[in-house]
C-alpha cells in the first residue's frame, strides 16, 4: 500500500469531517467521511493493510470525539474486517455496492458504539451491567 496517499487521504477526511460535515447535518445526523474512507480502503487494499488502516482511521476519529479513547478504533477496525470479508461477494467496481457496504459498515460501527455505551455506562442495563462489568472494564 502507498502510505503517503493514505496519510493525505486521512488528513483530507479529518478536515472534511470537522469542517464540512457539521454544516451538512440534518438534525443530529451528519456524514461520516472517515467511515467512507475505511470502507474504500477495505474494498481495495491487501488483508493486513485493511486492519491497519481501519485502526489508524479509528484512532483519528477517536481524537475528535467524546467517546472513550479506543472505542471508535475498535469499531472502525471491526467494520473494516467485515467489509474485507464481504468484498469478494460484491461487485467492487459498482458505486451501489460501495453504498450498500458503507451502509452496512455504519451499522457495525453503531452496534459496537451501542455495546460500548451499554458496557461502560449501563444504558439499558441498569445496575446489573455496572456491577458485572464495572470491575472488569474500569
Amino acid at each position: 500500500m502507498k502510505w503517503p496517499v493514505f496519510i493525505a487521504m486521512a488528513v483530507l477526511c479529518v478536515v472534511l469531517q470537522t469542517t464540512i460535515a457539521p454544516r451538512l447535518a440534518v438534525g443530529r445526523i451528519r456524514p461520516d467521511w472517515i467511515l467512507v474512507l475505511v470502507v474504500f480502503f477495505a474494498m481495495h487494499v491487501r488483508g493486513q493493510d485493511v486492519l491497519a488502516t481501519g485502526c489508524l482511521l479509528g484512532l483519528l476519529a477517536d481524537l475528535q470525539s467524546i467517546e472513550r479513547f479506543g472505542v471508535l478504533a475498535l469499531a472502525y477496525t471491526a467494520a473494516a474486517g467485515v467489509v474485507y470479508y464481504l468484498r469478494d461477494h460484491v461487485f467492487r467496481a459498482h458505486p451501489l455496492a460501495h453504498l450498500a457496504v458503507t451502509f452496512g459498515a455504519g451499522y457495525v460501527v453503531q452496534l459496537i458504539l451501542l455495546l460500548a455505551a451499554w458496557l461502560f455506562t449501563g444504558v439499558g442495563g441498569g445496575v446489573w451491567s455496572s456491577q458485572v462489568f464495572g470491575g472488569l472494564l474500569i
